[in-house]
């Protein structure tokens, strides 16, 4: 379970002096959301380019498990050229194919690299599977065509962040995870901007994993929670204790987060006022 989440953006690339204003924006609003995992390794997010291929390592099983050719789409889309405009008209058009039910759902990890081409064949795999018309299509649970939706944003949100990166990261792009295994790696050494980093956390915690409840808090006072429809039986209750406790813990650390980052602002207009 994933339980005060923080989500700020901005920051200066390699570990410079953070954004302000970009932080303080950040902090007008607050997400908490409550998952449920089947295990969990209890370890933390690792450098950058490996959480981009656990992620893109995770979509790609979650599309196999509901029955999607990953391989055989990707070689389709690989087919639309180099040319950008052509190659999203030919991906639009392409359709998924889909696995018998007895094959096998392997995946060939060094096929997955740092890069935008690995996360565009994710994006329109998810895309054209939740559009498609065949039958093992109509099968999918609305929850697995909530997850297809979550795999297209976030593939998109991913290419983002590749685009923004400078010549700090250009020495991991394009690699698989055999490559980068030899590599010592440091986020502050890659050049990210935190938002960016941040915003990989998020994507990287939740993963392919169902969220069962999620509550918004605004600074102005505007509380949102989403609750699943089918939470509901004798584990409802259990689950909405722990994000009841989850919201009392991230409120508080938020409120301390605001007064720190008042206390920064008041601190940084008194030596300005003070140069003068």
């Amino acid at each position: 379970m994933r339980l005060g989440a923080l989500f700020f953006s901005g920051g200066a690339p390699g570990g410079g002096r953070p954004d302000l204003r970009g932080v303080a924006r950040s902090l007008l609003t607050l997400e908490i959301n409550t998952i449920i995992k089947s295990n969990m390794t209890a370890e933390p997010m690792p450098p950058a380019p490996h959480a981009l291929l656990d992620l893109a390592g995770e979509y790609a099983q979650a599309m196999a498990r509901m029955g999607v050719d990953v391989l055989a789409t990707r070689a389709l889309l690989l087919r639309g050229g180099g040319d950008p405009a052509a190659r999203i008209t030919h991906a639009r058009a392409l359709a998924v194919i889909w696995r018998a039910p007895d094959a096998p759902a392997a995946l060939d990890n060094d096929l997955l690299s740092v890069d935008a081409a690995t996360f565009d064949w994710l994006r329109w795999t998810a895309k054209n599977a939740a559009l498609s018309e065949a039958p093992e299509a109509a099968a999918l649970s609305a929850s697995q065509r909530v997850l297809l939706a979550r795999i297209c944003n976030n593939c998109d949100a991913i290419k983002g962040i590749l685009e923004r990166q400078d010549e700090g990261f250009a020495r991991v792009a394009g690699r698989n995870r055999r490559a980068l295994a030899s590599m010592r790696l440091q986020d502050a050494d890659l050049g990210m901007a935190i938002g960016d980093l941040i915003l990989l956390r998020k994507m990287w915690e939740v993963g392919t994993e169902e969220v069962m409840a999620q509550t918004v808090v605004n600074l102005d006072g505007d509380v949102l929670t989403r609750l699943r429809e089918d939470l509901h039986g004798p584990r409802a209750e259990m689950l909405l204790q722990v994000h009841r406790l989850g919201i009392d813990i991230s409120v508080s650390s938020w409120r301390y987060l605001v007064d720190t980052v008042v206390a920064l602002a008041g601190m940084a207009m008194g030596r300005l006022l003070g140069r003068r």
